[in-house]
């Protein structure tokens, strides 16, 4: 049975749900890797734990991210140690 993954389409930073990040059950947690891009291909964002998530800010200037649509990458590995690379967009709403 391949590990459930829920990945919310949008998030508000200072709202009711400030935190993005994926809710996956039956994964590797020594194996992960989850990226937020913007639109021009630029990290903004990068963590190897599965506790931690996005919360707006662009990690290399510490400043919160505009509205709109960023793109993500989640890569991890299920119960068997088979990769399993999820790709989409989140909308930050402010």
């Amino acid at each position: 049975l391949p590990p459930l993954v829920f990945i919310p389409n949008a998030f508000t930073p200072e709202g009711l749900n400030p935190i993005f990040r994926p809710i996956l059950n039956d994964f590797d947690p020594t194996d992960y890797d989850f990226t937020i891009f913007d639109r021009w291909g630029q990290v903004i964002y990068r963590t190897n734990s599965p506790e931690e998530g996005w919360n707006g800010k662009i990690t290399f200037s510490n400043k919160m991210a505009n509205t709109g649509t960023y793109l993500y990458m989640l890569t991890f590995k299920d119960g068997d140690g088979i990769e399993i690379i999820k790709r989409g967009h989140v909308t930050l709403l402010k």
